[in-house]
């Protein structure tokens, strides 16, 4: 050891005790954990590719007698047991794999996060938690090793979906939206406009419920709406009906245009986007 590493460590003692007499309990962080950028899937067996690592420092105090490392969750088969993608899985190797353990397997060539199970009959599985996946039964025929168990999990970076966050701003900036009431005229003049691109008569329920919605017309009053259609375009091929109307205001198309989610919509496809087309057309005639 050179002079200066002496006075390093002679420097670095000094604070230690200093922290000590002041009633903290220091530790110093030397012990390398592995923590790889490549995520381990918890969904279906994926292999991680190219592994990219880096080091990271942790007092000796902290650890567990083996091994471990570190690596980032992805998928969903695991959100059940409290693991979202993104987490960060602390794996501890070389220890004993218990029943009901969370682990990380390697399975015929590729990685997987998954619960350990022994069934009474002395089947092996590995089990998702998560109702949409299926356990996988481990056979003599599998090629698998368990890599080590899951000791410990951080969420260290917890985001959600930026445009479903926006999905949900504009919905709310929509219902919330105060305007001036419309005349008869001008709410005639929008339904005027928007009528040649209404080819069927359920399709006029994206007239109504930005006008409900902007309460430019009663929610849920089918037939007055209805009845003023007829009045403004009476020669219209596809006038509605009041109780058509009414079987569509349901699920997301309950809710304001911006909210409408087609996974969750009277109609699906190419009908659903025909709708949000007039449906938009008339929000942008209200905002004109």
């Amino acid at each position: 050891m050179s002079y200066e590493q002496k006075l390093e460590v002679g420097e670095l003692n000094e604070i230690l005790s200093q922290l000590e007499e002041q009633g903290w309990e220091p530790m110093l962080c030397d012990t390398p954990v592995d923590v790889y950028e490549n995520p381990v899937n918890c969904g279906l067996p994926q292999d991680v590719g190219d592994v990219t690592k880096t080091i990271e420092w942790y007092p000796h105090e902290l650890m567990p007698p083996n091994r471990i490392f570190m690596v980032p969750a992805k998928g969903d088969s695991m959100r059940d047991a409290g693991i979202e993608a993104g987490d960060m899985l602390t794996i501890e190797t070389d220890t004993r794999i218990m029943d009901d353990d969370m682990v990380l397997a390697h399975l015929d060539g590729d990685f997987t996060v998954k619960a350990y199970y022994e069934g009474e009959d002395g089947t092996k599985w590995l089990v998702p938690f998560n109702e949409k996946y299926e356990p996988i039964r481990l056979s003599v025929e599998s090629e698998v090793s368990i890599v080590g168990k899951v000791i410990e999990v951080t969420r260290r970076y917890p985001r959600v979906s930026h445009s479903e966050a926006h999905r949900i701003v504009r919905g709310t900036k929509e219902h919330q939206q105060v305007n001036m009431q419309l005349t008869k005229e001008e709410i005639t003049d929008i339904i005027r406009t928007v009528a040649p691109s209404v080819e069927i008569g359920r399709q006029w329920f994206s007239v109504y419920c930005p006008l409900a919605h902007r309460k430019q017309i009663e929610k849920g009053n089918y037939a007055y709406f209805c009845s003023l259609v007829a009045e403004t375009v009476p020669a219209h091929k596809k006038l509605p009906v009041a109780l058509e109307l009414q079987r569509l205001d349901v699920l997301s198309f309950s809710r304001p245009v911006a909210m409408w989610d087609e996974s969750n919509a009277p109609v699906r496809g190419k009908r659903f986007r025909q709708y949000k087309v007039i449906a938009d057309k008339t929000i942008a005639l209200l905002n004109s």
